[in-house]
């Protein structure tokens, strides 16, 4: 399956989007209602499924399609913040 790494990339900021708002929610809960571990469970079970799809996305190898010229030379042996630095730097052209 062919995926641009720029999509991958907007998909971890809204992964990292989603954690912090489900942080902020779960703080918000008060303590003093029945219900209030079963909804803090459920939100620390949805952050920890958002962390594990955004270690599984940083854990791609990038191959480098022949043929065209590539962003980065020797991309798969690029780590995760090298990508998205050079992701940012794009952006911002």
């Amino acid at each position: 399956m062919k995926v641009k790494v720029a999509h991958l990339f907007r998909k971890i900021e809204e992964v990292d989007r989603d954690i912090l708002e489900l942080g902020k929610i779960q703080e918000k809960i008060s303590s003093d209602r029945d219900y209030s571990e079963i909804l803090k469970d459920s939100i620390r079970k949805e952050m920890k499924s958002l962390e594990s799809g955004k270690a599984e996305i940083l854990s791609l190898k990038i191959k480098e399609e022949s043929g065209k010229i590539g962003l980065l030379k020797n991309s798969v042996k690029s780590s995760p913040t090298e990508m998205k630095n050079l992701y940012s730097s794009r952006e911002k052209i």
